[in-house]
């Protein structure tokens, strides 16, 4: 399975999204299309229905003790 990615934003793109795009929806960059997973460790998943890459913390919660 094909890895599609932004580097400059540390994006990564689900297979079904990825496949409708040409560049990053977030910088409009070119995509990196890796057939290996290891290039996008640790990048963000982006979702198109947010502001924010899925997993991000919310800006309420940064800067705060648990």
């Amino acid at each position: 399975m094909t890895q599609v990615s932004c580097p400059s934003c540390r994006l990564r793109f689900g297979r079904t999204l990825a496949a409708h795009l040409a560049d990053c929806p977030s910088c409009g960059g070119p995509l990196d299309r890796s057939p290996a997973a290891e290039p996008v460790v640790g990048y963000w998943l982006f979702d198109p229905g947010s502001s924010e890459p899925q997993g991000a913390a919310p800006p309420s919660a940064i800067g705060q003790n648990p």
